[in-house]
């Protein structure tokens, strides 16, 4: 990612509230909301080692990723957006995602995703936490 030292004075760094997973989705929406536009080279090659940070079968994973996901929609949508998502999510994929969890045996990554969701009803938006 190249960015502009001029854009970065003008809406900050990636945000720390996120940590893992979504931060540069969340910066971009911002680096938008600006007015600046985002450009991509298709033709360039970018080799992702999946997981390198924290292991593929990781709970950290696990929770972050969820926690999130969740976080970026409450940061970045609008409200029928929101609404939307809070049906899917909590309608279909929390407990399709729990089933899951239960099924596979997955009892430490079941408490990890629980945590994510309710950490997203206990916190604000902001990076202030």
């Amino acid at each position: 990612m190249m960015v502009k030292k001029a854009i970065i004075e003008q809406t900050g760094r990636f945000p720390s509230i996120f940590f893992l997973y979504y931060e540069e989705w969340d910066w971009s929406c911002r680096i938008l909301k600006a007015g600046f536009r985002i450009y991509y080279e298709p033709k360039a090659v970018i080799y992702h080692k999946e997981s390198i940070s924290v292991g593929k079968g990781s709970t950290l994973k696990t929770y972050y990723l969820n926690r999130n996901r969740f976080l970026f929609i409450r940061r970045n949508s609008n409200g029928l957006q929101r609404l939307i998502f809070y049906g899917y999510y909590l309608l279909i994929a929390v407990p399709k995602n729990m089933l899951s969890f239960i099924l596979s045996k997955q009892l430490n990554h079941l408490r990890a995703y629980l945590k994510a969701i309710a950490w997203n009803f206990t916190h604000p938006t902001t990076s202030e936490i």
